[in-house]
């Protein structure tokens, strides 16, 4: 198949219609390329895809004061997307007691940190909440204080 040929007059030379016709044309090969640059461009400063998001937390626990004997709770939540899990640490290793019981909720993206009995020194510490999903990580920490009632 042969490409199309410019109409010419019979001297050879393109007739003004058609040659209005082909800039027009150029024209609009042209404003489309810029558009379509533009587009590819601008859609590069988002973040693909625009709804994921890293985790950000809605609740933080609060650092505490417990008595030797009893118990407290410490409440951790994040928001994020995908959903985040959020887990607790202690030393900067997860929480593995059995007398420290975490409570999941919200399908993981909140978590009850509960221990009982209280025993100082070996539950003063600073415990951590991590939350965490494909899009990031962020973490946030809780002091427990223990006083003893045999002072």
């Amino acid at each position: 198949m042969e490409p199309l040929q410019p109409a010419r007059r019979a001297n050879g030379e393109h007739t003004r219609f058609h040659t209005a016709h082909m800039a027009a044309n150029l024209r609009r090969i042209f404003y489309t390329f810029v558009w379509i640059i533009a587009l590819v461009s601008s859609s590069r400063t988002r973040i693909y895809p625009p709804n994921e998001a890293p985790p950000k937390f809605t609740k933080i626990p609060t650092d505490q004061i417990g008595v030797s004997g009893g118990v407290a709770s410490f409440v951790c939540q994040a928001t994020g997307n995908p959903k985040p899990t959020v887990y607790w640490n202690k030393k900067g290793k997860k929480v593995n007691s059995q007398r420290i019981e975490t409570i999941e909720f919200d399908e993981g993206a909140g978590a009850v940190l509960r221990i009982q009995p209280l025993r100082a020194p070996r539950d003063e510490n600073i415990y951590e909440c991590v939350a965490r999903n494909s899009e990031g990580e962020v973490s946030v920490t809780a002091k427990l204080a223990i006083i003893r009632e045999d002072l």
